[in-house]
């Protein structure tokens, strides 16, 4: 499974940095993931009853209620009350699907769910995934904060859910349309090694598309 990931997200990165008409939302870089996943790699897994699932699924819920506002992941407890929080992508564990139903594996009730975690005791995620898509050129000047806690509480989202032993592996995608070596160095010495991987437009085809003095003509639509 590893190969599989360090392939699809190479692919990823390279499609990325050469092909930025492809990618005009955080969602097209999500989906377009998963369709690398989907259709380079067998990722189907029988369940207890015998109906096939894929192993690929968007949205996931955490087995835990948190909040996210104002930049940060505050867990909260069952008693607490809030949302269930999601993952944007993530990788089922085969076992997991093989020794449950439709209904258990798709993780709608909580209650049980937390039971099968606990009976399961290994992760059930193979690998989670959190997006992020920002739509300018960053600088060591430009809102670095701001990226920072945007990356940091999705990547906080998936710490937690690894240290209940809920996840395996974590990997944080992070696109910028341009940033700069020591934006990048910066944002990557802040997190374990290899689990934030950052993806960017290749700078001179940006150059090309970005120049201030573009003027844009007026169109009539009747």
């Amino acid at each position: 499974m590893k190969k599989v990931i360090e392939k699809a997200i190479q692919k990823l990165k390279n499609d990325f940095h050469t092909n930025i008409g492809f990618f005009y939302t955080e969602d097209d870089v999500v989906q377009y993931f998963y369709s690398i996943l989907k259709y380079e790699s067998d990722l189907i897994e029988k369940d207890i009853t015998g109906n096939n699932h894929l192993l690929i699924h968007k949205e996931y819920p955490t087995p835990f209620r948190c909040s996210m506002a104002n930049y940060e992941f505050e867990y909260k407890t069952e008693e607490q009350g809030g949302q269930r929080g999601h993952y944007d992508l993530v990788i089922l564990n085969r076992k997991f699907i093989s020794n449950h139903d439709y209904f258990s594996v798709r993780a709608q009730d909580n209650t049980n769910f937390l039971k099968l975690i606990e009976k399961a005791k290994k992760p059930i995620i193979d690998y989670a995934f959190e997006f992020s898509f920002f739509r300018r050129n960053f600088t060591e000047k430009v809102r670095y904060n701001e990226v920072f806690k945007i990356i940091k509480q999705d990547h906080d989202k998936m710490q937690k859910g690894k240290e209940m032993g809920y996840i395996k592996n974590i990997k944080s995608i992070v696109c910028f349309e341009g940033i700069s070596e020591k934006v990048e160095s910066k944002l990557l010495n802040n997190f374990a090694e290899n689990e934030v991987i950052i993806l960017k437009f290749n700078p001179s085809i940006y150059a090309k598309i970005n120049k201030r003095n573009v003027k844009y003509k007026s169109i009539n639509i009747e």
